[in-house]
């Protein structure tokens, strides 16, 4: 989201003011699509430190940039300019403005503002928002204060507020036209920028005043300045027809489709308008885009990808809206369009485990076997998900149920280095094998070394798990060597009852009382001793070195003593 300060609001307790508009939306809180990296962010501790990338498109971590409301007790802040008793005639001005009290206001203004030395405080912001009389005066949309302001020599252009906006801002926020028309008509600038560089017409645009919009228009258009105004980037490089679909605004769309805005301009993540509404799933602005678009002769509009790589359909995927991918299709969408990191929409399905937009995505004739930049398949993705019904939709639609990633990893060994159960019963029920191994010639068993997930445990020794325990990988590494080092206890306890030997050495000679003692492991430490009788204690290993010898060696003194009291030779060197 972004950063920086948000808008400043007017008391929203006056029964004279539009409810809908003081519902302030943040002007520096806006929804950016979140990066297709993002799909790094979902996996698993466990396989992260693992070095496995399992992440993917964070829904909406990332998903929508907040649009925070502020409400800001004008009425209440006014009064206390310094202090309502030392200076009563702010607040006394205040009030004729914001009531309407026309004969009052120039009674007021006459009596302390109308000469040459008062003249500098008619411009002085207040203490709580910064604000000046005139941003009040086009609050309340009083034209005849704007003027009777003016003729004291208030400036329309002077800005305020933490986002540094002016009168015709405050105009184009709550939706105030006769205000707007007013300003303008005294030189207010209609270009000016706010600190984020949003000018009236964003405001506009932000909170959904189509009359103000089109008096700045036709204001832009007299000046022959239309395409400036209408076209003009934020700090985030947003449009004003960005916004108008980021806030599902289709009047908005068409009126700055009226004076020319161009659809193909895109902001600093690369977002066009209609990523915007296929985001939002909101089908009448996407297809109004889209079929504008088209007539502009715009026809590879659809397929416009973001900075990432991702198009409408990419994001309809990541929201699920059928119906946005339905109008997608409708003009041309590519459905095996990959983004930079070559995700399909079906990878994405997969990633959210929506598996009815992936049947959908199917039955366009998606490919079930397409490979991401980390070698991975839809399926890789599904068991990522731990969705059981996506996980058997693939396999039947003809998913390779053994696909190898870039680190040699089938959708089982993902499912089993995740601890998701479920899955991992599904795929070996459908044919997965329980034996294939990575690229590190690891397998089931040596990924669960690496943790007391019993329950899964159980369920891969169940399904042939069993005739594993032994099997070493490329450097000859058992699943109890791992066991023994991550002092997974209860993990060690089933191999032990399934089969592994506790008198297992690596190639370096060490035992598994070895690797335990290094690792401070106690528990583990006293099942090796309890279940092999102590009878390795004093094994050398290619080194020469005992286990009591590492435990010391590590400063594990409690290891130490329980070795010394099983029978170690604290003699030997």
């Amino acid at each position: 989201m972004r950063k920086g300060s948000k808008i400043q609001t007017f008391d929203h307790n006056n029964k004279d003011e539009p409810s809908r508009h003081d519902i302030v939306r943040s002007s520096s809180s806006w929804w950016k699509f979140p990066s297709w990296e993002s799909k790094k962010n979902l996996t698993r501790s466990s396989a992260i430190e693992n070095g496995i990338n399992v992440n993917f498109i964070n829904v909406r971590e990332q998903q929508k940039k907040s649009k925070a409301t502020t409400d800001c007790a004008v009425d209440s802040s006014l009064v206390s300019l310094s202090s309502a008793a030392a200076n009563t005639k702010a607040h006394d001005l205040y009030k004729a403005i914001k009531t309407g009290s026309l004969e009052e206001m120039q009674n007021l203004l006459t009596l302390h503002y109308n000469n040459r030395n008062n003249r500098n405080e008619i411009n002085s912001a207040d203490k709580e928002n910064s604000f000046t009389f005139m941003h009040y005066a086009a609050r309340y949309n009083r034209s005849d204060a704007i003027r009777c302001l003016i003729d004291v020599g208030a400036d329309v252009n002077r800005k305020g507020g933490k986002d540094f906006i002016t009168p015709l801002h405050v105009a184009a926020q709550f939706n105030c036209p006769n205000a707007a028309q007013t300003l303008i008509q005294f030189d207010a600038t209609i270009s000016q920028n706010s600190k984020t560089k949003e000018n009236p017409l964003h405001y506009c645009c932000k909170y959904g005043n189509e009359k103000v919009a089109e008096v700045i228009l036709r204001e832009a258009e007299r000046l022959n300045m239309t395409g400036k105004i209408v076209n003009q980037p934020d700090s985030e490089s947003h449009c004003p027809i960005h916004l108008a679909a980021l806030y599902n605004n289709k009047k908005m769309i068409d009126i700055l489709l009226t004076y020319a805005a161009s659809i193909v301009r895109k902001d600093v993540n690369g977002q066009l308008p209609s990523h915007f509404a296929a985001e939002h799933k909101d089908t009448a602005i996407l297809e109004h885009l889209l079929q504008y678009a088209k007539m502009k002769g715009h026809n590879d509009y659809v397929i416009i990808s973001n900075n990432e790589g991702g198009t409408a359909l990419h994001i309809a995927a990541d929201v699920g809206s059928v119906v946005a991918a339905e109008v997608c299709f409708k003009y041309g969408a590519e459905i095996e369009a990959q983004n930079h990191e070559l995700l399909t929409p079906l990878h994405i399905a997969a990633v959210n485990g929506n598996c009815e937009f992936a049947e959908y995505l199917i039955s366009k004739g998606a490919k079930v076997n397409s490979k991401d930049n980390d070698g991975r398949t839809s399926l890789h993705y599904a068991a990522l998900s731990n969705n059981i019904s996506l996980t058997e939709l693939l396999i039947h639609q003809g998913a390779d149920i053994e696909a190898r990633d870039n680190r040699g990893q089938t959708p089982l060994l993902l499912a089993v280095i995740n601890g998701y159960t479920p899955v991992i019963k599904k795929l070996l029920e459908l044919g997965a094998d329980i034996a294939t191994t990575d690229s590190n010639g690891r397998h089931c068993m040596h990924y669960l070394a690496e943790k007391s997930d019993v329950s899964t445990i159980l369920a891969v020794l169940k399904n042939g798990g069993k005739e594993l325990v032994n099997q070493p990988d490329n450097e000859g590494i058992i699943p109890s060597h791992i066991a023994a080092m991550k002092g997974t206890i209860t993990t060690l306890y089933q191999l032990y009852e399934n089969g592994t030997s506790l008198d297992t050495v690596d190639e370096e000679g060490n035992t598994l009382l070895h690797i335990a003692a290094k690792g401070n492991h106690r528990d583990t430490v006293k099942l090796i001793l309890q279940a092999t009788k102590a009878k390795d204690i004093n094994i050398r290993n290619a080194f020469g070195q005992k286990p009591i010898h590492i435990a010391a060696k590590y400063g594990h003194n409690r290891v130490v003593h329980n070795m010394i009291r099983n029978g170690a030779d604290i003699n030997s060197k």
